[in-house]
C-alpha cells in the first residue's frame, strides 16, 4: 500500500501507511529472524519518509530515513543481493534532497553547479544500474522518475525529458497503465510515441538483465549448497575415526 501510494503520487496516503507501521508495537513491524520481506519493509519506509520530507520537514521522517539506510547497510555487507541497489537509491534520494532548491547561479554553466547536477545524477544512475541487474525493474521506474522531477526542478530539460521518459516506459512494461497516464497528463517532456518506440527495447533488456540475476544468484546457492557439504563431510569423517581420534584430540 505504502508503494502504491508513492507512485500514484498520493502522499496523504504514504504518510498515513507509514505512521500506522510506526504505531504497531516494534514486534509487529518486522517478521522474525532475517526474512527477506524485511528488506523490503526497511526500504519502503527510508522511501516513504525521503518522498515526504519536502512536504512535512519532520525530524521523525529524517530518523525513519537514517535508520533505513543503516539497516540496510548492514544487510549489504553481510552479503544481501536485494540491499545494494535500495541502498544506493536512498543514498540518491538523500542526496538529491541536499540540493532539492533550484540553484540560484548567474553563470548556469559554473562549475559548481555542473558539478552538484553530476553527483546527483551519478548517485541515481548507479542506483538504477542496480536496481535492473536485480531485476526490480518497478524500483528502477521510480527512481528515473525521481531522477527527472529532480533535473526539471533544476531546470534541465534535456535531462528530465531523458529520465522521464524512460520512467515512463519501465511503468508501462510494469503494466501500470494508470502511472503512464499521469506522467504524460502532468509533463509535456513524456512523449507516448517514443515510450512506443522504445517499448521492445526495454522489455529485451528487461529479459537479460533478469537472467543475469538468476545466475549470480544460482551461483550463491552453488556456493553454500557446497559449503554445507563439506561442512557434513567433515562431520562424518571425524564421527567415524573412533576413540583413536578422540585420544588424539586430548
Amino acid at each position: 500500500q505504502m508503494f502504491n501510494a508513492l507512485i500514484l503520487d498520493d502522499f496523504e496516503l504514504t504518510e498515513g501507511a507509514l505512521l500506522g507501521v510506526l504505531a504497531r508495537k516494534a514486534p509487529y513491524r518486522r517478521f522474525d529472524g532475517t526474512h527477506i520481506c524485511n528488506q523490503f519493509f526497511i526500504f519502503f519506509d527510508g522511501l516513504a519518509s525521503f518522498a515526504l520530507l519536502p512536504k512535512r520537514s519532520k525530524r521523525k521522517f529524517r530518523m525513519i530515513a537514517s535508520n533505513s539506510m543503516k539497516q540496510l547497510t548492514v544487510m549489504s555487507r553481510r552479503g544481501s543481493l536485494n540491499c545494494a541497489g535500495m541502498l544506493q537509491l536512498l543514498k540518491a534520494e538523500r542526496m538529491a534532497l541536499r540540493h532539492s532548491n533550484p540553484l540560484k547561479i548567474r553563470n548556469p554553466s559554473s562549475w559548481q553547479a555542473s558539478a552538484m547536477l553530476g553527483a546527483v545524477k551519478k548517485s541515481y544512475d548507479n542506483a538504477i544500474s542496480q536496481l535492473s541487474r536485480s531485476g526490480f525493474f518497478h524500483f528502477s521506474a521510480y527512481a528515473n522518475e525521481r531522477i527527472g522531477l529532480f533535473m526539471l526542478k533544476q531546470r534541465d530539460q534535456f535531462w528530465a525529458h531523458y529520465y522521464l521518459n524512460r520512467a515512463t516506459g519501465l511503468y508501462r512494461d510494469w503494466g501500470a497503465s494508470i502511472k503512464v497516464q499521469m506522467l504524460a497528463s502532468a509533463h509535456s517532456l513524456v512523449q507516448l510515441e517514443d515510450v512506443e518506440d522504445n517499448f521492445v527495447e526495454n522489455q529485451q533488456y528487461s529479459v537479460r538483465a533478469r537472467t543475469r540475476y538468476d545466475s549470480m544468484f544460482d551461483s550463491v546457492a552453488n556456493l553454500v549448497s557446497e559449503e554445507a557439504q563439506s561442512k557434513r563431510s567433515s562431520s562424518e569423517l571425524f564421527s567415524e575415526s573412533g576413540p583413536e581420534s578422540q585420544n588424539c584430540s586430548r
